[in-house]
């Protein structure tokens, strides 16, 4: 005798569920494969969120709406509104203490993407662009810098309810060049010897 497996109509229903740590237990619930995050267990509004979150999810057909207002929300956009914040929040002083390096990832994104829809990014688009980074000859550690500023800038977006849920957590999955690959690491800086050293004093 034979049994056939009934098949799933649809997703699985997500539970709130527990995970202890040292310094306490904090509730979270899968939604389509996405780990979200509701808070500690001793704070009413941990179940009151994941409520919230799953009528929201069952309303809409067992998936989270998509906002229709950012659809068609460019990279180049997403990029200027990260921008724009992040000068909001450190002031005009910015670019010149770390906005230049920021600046120098995020540019090489739009020149790549630009005009594409940022929630078709993903990973493979992300290793394009560190591959543009690789051929540009910079060095393993300076590329894996400017691909976790650009993983920053899409995590903005899904911050601020800009993007989907999962992108940021997709682009988390490339990982970063690892040492003794083909991408070398520039030399290690040596003292500066004595004589130009004390050459540079008067100046």
């Amino acid at each position: 005798m034979t049994t056939t497996k009934k098949k799933r109509s649809g997703p699985r229903m997500p539970q709130l569920r527990w995970h202890r740590t040292k310094s306490g237990t904090y509730g979270y619930a899968i939604f389509d494969g996405i780990r979200e995050n509701y808070g500690r267990e001793d704070d009413p509004q941990t179940r009151v969120r994941f409520a919230e979150d799953l009528a929201l999810w069952i309303a809409n057909g067992r998936q989270f709406p998509a906002d229709e207002e950012n659809q068609q929300l460019a990279v180049q956009e997403l990029v200027d509104r990260y921008r724009a914040d992040l000068e909001g929040e450190h002031g005009d002083g910015w670019f010149k203490l770390g906005g230049i390096r920021v600046s120098y990832a995020l540019d090489a994104l739009v020149g790549l993407y630009g005009t594409e829809r940022a929630r078709d990014f993903g990973p493979r688009k992300l290793k394009i662009v560190r591959q543009h980074m690789v051929d540009a000859k910079l060095c393993r550690k300076e590329i894996n810098a400017r691909i976790g500023r650009v993983r920053a800038c899409f995590a903005w977006g899904v911050a601020e309810e800009l993007l989907p849920r999962e992108l940021a957590h997709a682009l988390a999955c490339v990982k970063g060049l690892k040492a003794g690959g083909a991408v070398e690491d520039n030399a290690p800086r040596d003292a500066v010897d004595e004589e130009t050293f004390r050459a540079t004093l008067p100046h």
